[in-house]
């Protein structure tokens, strides 16, 4: 998928959310530490959207 470029921030994002909705923080953070291995940049936005959603559970 890295290098047909699959993946885009919008796919991240989604994983991302599934995984703070599940409460799978380590899953999470794993995704988001991969993403600039696939071109995608980091998206410190995606974080602090994942503090509200998790301070919400």
């Amino acid at each position: 998928m890295k290098r047909e470029r699959l993946l885009s921030l919008g796919a991240f994002t989604s994983i991302f959310s599934s995984y703070v909705i599940a409460d799978y923080v380590q899953e999470a953070i794993l995704t988001f530490k991969v993403m600039e291995q696939y071109d995608i940049p980091l998206d410190l936005a995606l974080l602090k959207g994942w503090e509200g959603q998790h301070d919400a559970i």
